[in-house]
This record gives structure tokens, sequence and C-alpha cells, in this order.
């Protein structure tokens, strides 16, 4: 029996086990050229290219694939699995960020979140939760999620940020600043500085005064580092030294942590030791260094190249 010939093209027409040739392809229907004996590879390419732009046309339809947006949005994706957790984090999150003035789609994206199981729950999802609660209104369950959250608000600053304009926004004026200090125990954020002002300047109290003056001492000599990016010559801003820093300093160490503590609601003594480690990291920025303060519990100790 004689071998088949192939057929010019990509694809080669094949015999079948009973002898029946099998359907040549498109591609094999309409052959390339033959090679010239004398042309030269590039002439060769360009032919080749050439007859695949021909084959193209017969062989692909001109077509339009478009996804609408928020298509996710309308299925139940609450579910046990990891993929179904995914799902609701993405449609949350797309939910409040994209329509944060409607208060259905917050309402949606919170109840989509309780739904999952509370293992499944990371702090992630936990600030879109507070986020989504105050968007809709739900001030009280903000505050609720808030409260459960804080064993995070150290390790996750967006998440006590959060946590604070929950808090304040179901009154808790005093309690709103429990988060921030947690994080200031370990760190100076300006974005919590400038939160941490605006709640202690709805409070009054003489205890408060040193503490509300340190952190807006605090907050302006880190503004500059804040501004808009694209500025014209001359006007960015520059680094700014502490203004008045050894006055703050001294009248912050002359109230007693417990006054202050008493004034804001602090209770346990957890969140006075809290308290007492970010009075002191606010007292190293106003200009003292904090060798002697007591170290916190986890905390990374950052030494320069001449300590080592």
């Amino acid at each position: 029996m004689d071998t088949p010939l192939d057929l010019p093209g990509i694809h080669s027409a094949a015999t079948s086990t009973e002898g029946t040739p099998a359907p040549q392809s498109p591609r094999s229907a309409a052959p390339s050229p033959a090679p010239d004996v004398g042309e030269s590879k590039a002439d060769a390419r360009a032919r080749r290219i050439a007859a695949a732009v021909v084959r193209s046309r017969t062989e692909y339809k001109l077509e339009h694939g478009y996804t609408e947006r928020g298509w996710f949005l309308g299925a139940n994706q609450a579910g046990a699995s990891k993929k179904d957790r995914q799902h609701v984090e993405y449609a949350a999150t797309y939910r409040v960020t994209v329509f944060p003035e409607a208060k259905e789609e917050a309402a949606r994206a919170l109840a989509d979140i309780r739904a999952l199981p509370p293992k499944q729950l990371p702090r992630e999802l936990t600030t879109t939760a507070i986020r989504a609660a105050v968007l809709a209104g739900r001030t009280q369950d903000a505050a609720s999620l808030a409260r459960q959250a804080r064993t995070h608000w150290r390790a996750n600053v967006g998440l006590a940020v959060e946590a604070s304009a929950a808090l304040a926004a179901a009154g808790a004026v005093a309690e709103s600043t429990h988060p921030l200090l947690v994080t200031m125990a370990y760190a100076l954020h300006y974005p919590v500085l400038v939160m941490l002002a605006e709640r202690l300047h709805a409070l009054s109290g003489s205890a408060l005064e040193a503490l509300t003056a340190a952190v807006d001492s605090l907050t302006a000599s880190r503004a500059w580092a804040f501004g808009p990016l694209f500025v014209r010559e001359g006007e960015r801003g520059v680094p700014r030294p502490v203004e008045r820093g050894g006055e703050l300093r001294a009248a912050l160490g002359a109230v007693e942590v417990g006054e202050i503590a008493t004034a804001l609601g602090l209770g346990d003594a957890e969140e006075r030791k809290l308290l007492q480690a970010a009075l002191q990291r606010m007292e190293g920025a106003l200009g003292r260094q904090v060798d002697d303060a007591e170290g916190i519990p986890g905390e990374r100790v950052e030494r320069g190249v001449r300590e080592l």
C-alpha cells in the first residue's frame, strides 16, 4: 500500500485505520505557495506570513468579548470554601469602594461578609465589614465589629483607623481613641496622629490638654511629607522640627498616666500599659531618646549602625 503524500500547509492529511483518508483541516485546504529555490530566507518568511494572513481571514471570525462591570454582584457567593470567601471579599470590596454612597450596596456587602463562617473572616474582611456597616448607617453594628477586632488593632493600622471611625460614629468618642493609642504604642503614623487630634479636640478635660497639644505638634511636624505630589517649584513642604518640643514634653510628663487613662476610659492594666508606652513614644518624638523606656513584649527595637 502506498504511503500518502503530505499536503502542503500546517496540518497534513492522515489515513484512518480502515484506509480512508481523514478530512482535511481548513488550513490544509489553503496550502502555502510552493517555495522558490532561489528565494532568500527573508523572502520565504515574508511569504509564509502573507499566507498565514490569508488563511486567518477565512478561519477566524471577528468577535468581541465584553464582560459587564459588576457581573458577579448578583450571585450568592457565601459558602464554606476558600474560593467562596475570596469571591465575597472581592464583591464586598467592590460594593464599598465603587458605590460608597449607596446604603443598599453597603448593607449587601455587610450581609455577605457576615454569612461567612467566623473562622474564614480575616482581618482584611473585618476592615471592609466595619466600613460597610458605617456606610450603611448601622453604627452600632460597626462599633460591635470594631470591639471584636481588638486583638488585630496592633498588627493592622488600617483596621485600627476604621475601628476608631466606627466607635466615633456610634457616639463613643473617648473609646474611639483606644485603637489609635494601641498602634501608637508601637509606632507613630501620621494618619493616626491626625485622627487622634480630631478625637481629642472633641473631648474636654484638663487632663487631656497636654496630650492634645503634643499630638497637634507632632502632626504638624509630619504633615510636610503628605502633601500633594505634583506642586509648583518652591511650594513643596520641607521637614519641620517639632515646635516647643521641650515645653510640650515637660507638660506631658507632668500629667499622671492614671488621669489620662481615666479621662479616656482606659480601665484594665493592659490598656494602661499601652497608654504609657504610647506616651513614652511621643515624648521620644518630642525630643527625648527612648533608651530608658520599657520595652513592649514582641516589639522590634530598631538601632542605628553605631549602636550595634
